[in-house]
């Protein structure tokens, strides 16, 4: 019983936890990786539906406002690929499939 309790109230219980964007400020993070690690690498961007294109553009601007993200001006070893998903109420959706 006292397990279902706990559950119930884990955001109030930790609220230090549950504020903001869950950045982490202090240094960078680095991710290690294995030595056979094979970067997963795109050569064209994934193309935007037109009648998205705005809509996405907007929220690409506000999330990098936010710091969420952010613009680079040379090639990476890396990227995630950005998928953009029509929802029932005509907003656009985007995720990024991290492979």
């Amino acid at each position: 019983m006292d397990a279902i309790d706990v559950t119930k109230n884990y955001k109030e219980r930790f609220s230090k936890l549950f504020r903001g964007l869950g950045r982490l400020d202090g240094p960078d993070y680095k991710i290690k990786m294995k030595s056979d690690a094979k970067p997963y690498t795109l050569s064209t961007p994934r193309r935007v539906p037109m009648h998205f294109l705005a809509k996405v553009k907007e929220k690409l601007t506000r999330k990098e406002e936010m710091q969420i993200i952010f613009k680079l001006d040379e090639t990476t070893k890396c990227c995630a690929r950005m998928i953009v998903v029509p929802k029932p109420n005509t907003m656009a959706k985007f995720a990024f499939v991290l492979i």
